[in-house]
Formats: C-alpha cells, structure tokens, sequence
C-alpha cells in the first residue's frame, strides 16, 4: 500500500481545479477569457503561447533538468 505522504501533489492538484472552477463561477471574467484576450496582443501572445507549451512540457517530464526552469527554479529555492 502506498504511503499517503507521498502522494501530496494529489491534494494540490485538487485545489488547484477548485480555485479554477470557483474562479471560473464567481469572477467577473473567465479564464479562458483573459487567454483569448492575451491571444488578441500582436507580441503578447507569443510569450503566452510559449509559458503554457513550457509548462506542458515541465508537467510531462520531456524537457531535461538543465533546460527546464521550472525545475531549476525548485533547484534555487533549495540551496
């Protein structure tokens, strides 16, 4: 049986889904919205498309712990 203190990204993951629902129900603007409207910025939208596909790649595991940084990121707040 697994040890339930190794699983805690489950619990982050659950309220990250929460606050983006409570977000998407109670705010004055979505999301979703303010991602179309980020699309609509002649420059902006390059820097969007490039920090969600860099994430994407962070949370698969494809890019290598020297080009990811996020991970180096972590790396830094443990030294």
């Amino acid at each position: 049986m697994e040890n339930p203190q190794n699983n805690v990204g489950d619990y982050a993951w659950l309220g990250l889904a929460a606050g983006i629902v409570a977000w998407d129900v109670f705010a004055p603007e979505t999301m979703s919205h303010a991602s179309r409207r980020y699309m609509e910025h002649p420059i902006f939208k390059y820097l969007w498309v490039g920090a969600i596909g860099m994430t994407a790649l962070h949370l698969t595991s494809v890019l290598p712990h020297y080009a990811d940084p996020f991970y180096l990121i972590h790396l830094e707040k443990d030294n």
